[in-house]
């Protein structure tokens, strides 16, 4: 990536996979009538191969593999100044920080499109995001983030489903899914990759109940949000150099294409930028499907301590958590 700029490849993308790859334009009635087609098998197949194999180009990494570990470990040491002066870490207790606050990541579906949605779409056909639980427990029960153009109105989320610990690209078997009750909160999709007075997020209350309580409460205990300027400090680089650091990780789960969870590993503030309204540019490499995946980092340098910053809502685009808080507070305040 050092090599390329960034910032003149695919910025102006959304990155919703608005046809869901795998059933791409299809109805469910004719899913079921073609299951057994041989050519649409391995249509299927040949589809999944390209993506999984895009993805892992690109540096986006199976959890439920070894590979994320390595590169974050990479990661990790490269971001000290003075190597002399790492301090003592256990990498493992680090990884297993890393895959507890994964665990709020969510696949969105959207299983219709609304009227309201612009360009060529059917109202059949959904499309899939990324999402993120939030926590604390809401008067509006379980509450879970992605971006305005993954669920844009009511319509849409009448119809959406999430589904947690979706870690398998062939099936979503061993995956718990959520019904979405209502759309609490949202600020609209963004006009172009230049739009910062768009914050492009929808927040959806999950139907749940005391069976589900403790799944739920298990995978957002720690998804913590910093709303607070220690985000603006990360780029100062005398903040940098107190922490014996030249960069802070980024990390950020997705679900690139509807597929298993994906982990993306990056660096704050090297090729970012601030822009009014909290935005930034950021370097983690995502895909169609990742939109609404929240970009973490390790809270005041402590690799142990993983926070959510940034809502990511374009290709090497985010904007934070201290823009959106406020927003969702205050509609939270009139509902």
């Amino acid at each position: 990536m050092a090599d390329t700029d960034p910032w003149k490849t695919r910025c102006d993308d959304e990155e919703a996979d608005d046809l869901f790859f795998a059933e791409e334009g299809a109805t469910f009635v004719q899913l079921l009538c073609n299951y057994f087609a041989t050519s649409v098998q391995q249509e299927r197949k040949l589809k999944k191969k390209e993506a999984q194999d895009d993805m892992k180009k690109a540096g986006m990494l199976l959890v439920s593999g070894q590979e994320w570990r390595d590169k974050l470990q990479e990661t990790l040491i490269e971001a000290y100044i003075d190597k002399d002066k790492v301090p003592c870490v256990s990498y493992s207790e680090i990884f297993k920080k890393v895959e507890r606050v994964g665990k709020a990541t969510c696949l969105v579906w959207r299983k219709t499109n609304s009227k309201n949605r612009k360009g060529k779409t059917k109202k059949d056909v959904g499309g899939t995001g990324t999402g993120f639980l939030m926590s604390p427990k809401s008067k509006y029960g379980w509450l879970v983030i992605t971006n305005n153009h993954v669920i844009l109105d009511e319509v849409e989320a009448n119809s959406a489903e999430v589904f947690f610990d979706h870690l398998n690209d062939d099936s979503r078997e061993n995956a718990t899914s959520f019904k979405v009750e209502q759309l609490v909160s949202k600020d609209i999709r963004t006009k172009s990759a230049e739009d910062l007075s768009s914050l492009d997020f929808s927040v959806l209350a999950l139907k749940s109940d005391d069976t589900n309580e403790n799944y739920l409460e298990n995978h957002a205990s720690s998804s913590n949000f910093d709303e607070s300027e220690r985000v603006n400090a990360a780029g100062n680089k005398s903040f940098l150099n107190l922490l014996n650091l030249k960069f802070l990780p980024i990390i950020a789960f997705s679900h690139p294409k509807g597929l298993g969870k994906r982990l993306s590993i990056g660096k704050y503030p090297d090729k970012c930028e601030t822009y009014p309204i909290s935005h930034i540019k950021h370097d983690l490499p995502t895909q169609p499907g990742s939109s609404g995946a929240n970009l973490i980092y390790p809270c005041q340098g402590k690799f142990d301590d993983w926070w959510a910053a940034f809502l990511h809502y374009r290709h090497h685009r985010a904007v934070a958590w201290q823009a959106i808080g406020p927003v969702i507070r205050k509609d939270f305040s009139l509902l």
